[in-house]
């Protein structure tokens, strides 16, 4: 849900390269984004948006852009605070991990610039219980050779059944040109499943340290979408760190 929409500054990189100054009005500008309970997060927060409004100046006459035509989108808020969103594909996961035919074409706020882009948000969503609102996040990957990102955290009630799977297949199609990478994954795997009591007691006591390091931080670090992923997703990142280390 979008309330208060208004024209914010940006620029608009087109896919044929060229960029324009001006000022759009979308879901972009807005920096906190409410949700449903729904299976499609994204089209929940207008993150599917397929027309933004576009001018180069406040007084100029508005133009519609459409999401096929656009590459990326970067806001200008107050403060010096920037926001990239990048127009890509999103790959949806089957229960095993391994894409499904359909895509669908989004913005995603880009947190981390690499070989694997990290993209990531946090929303808030009403429960209607009368409870109250509570927030949450949600990061998604991207090869950067590829046009496409993937929803790795969409996870379905029979993701459970095959855990392993759904969580390590996703990152073998990012890494598929990797051997090194490859090779990690398949050591992660080995560790879930034939550690030792000592390996297990030594990865829990690791846990606790990051869990202890996250919680010794200030409210500004904790709050921060890569502080979270870092300590939250810390295998994530190690694997991504040695796909990034490939020649």
């Amino acid at each position: 849900m979008v309330v208060n929409a208004r024209f914010q500054k940006a620029e608009v990189l087109f896919n044929d390269g060229h960029s324009e100054i001006g000022f759009v009005r979308s879901f972009l500008e807005q920096r906190v984004m409410t949700a449903g309970f729904s299976n499609n997060l994204e089209h929940e927060l207008n993150l599917d948006d397929k027309i933004i409004k576009f001018k180069i100046t406040e007084d100029a006459e508005t133009k519609d852009l459409s999401i096929d035509d656009i590459k990326q989108i970067t806001i200008f808020y107050e403060n010096n605070y920037t926001a990239i969103y990048r127009a890509l594909f999103l790959k949806e996961l089957d229960k095993k991990g391994n894409f499904k035919e359909k895509s669908r074409r989004v913005f995603l706020p880009l947190l981390k610039e690499g070989k694997i882009n990290i993209y990531g948000l946090r929303y808030s969503t009403q429960t209607g219980s009368g409870a109250g609102p509570y927030s949450a996040e949600v990061f998604y990957y991207q090869n950067a050779k590829e046009n496409y990102a993937v929803n790795y955290f969409n996870m379905g009630f029979s993701a459970l059944f095959n855990i392993q799977e759904r969580t390590l297949n996703p990152f073998r199609s990012l890494f598929k040109d990797c051997q090194t990478a490859l090779a990690e994954i398949d050591n992660l795997q080995n560790k879930w499943n034939n550690a030792t009591k000592d390996e297990r007691k030594a990865k829990k006591e690791e846990n606790k340290k990051l869990m202890k390091e996250f919680d010794n931080l200030n409210k500004t670090e904790r709050n921060k979408l890569l502080t979270i992923h870092h300590y939250y997703f810390n295998d994530f990142e190690k694997l991504i760190n040695a796909y990034e280390s490939c020649d």
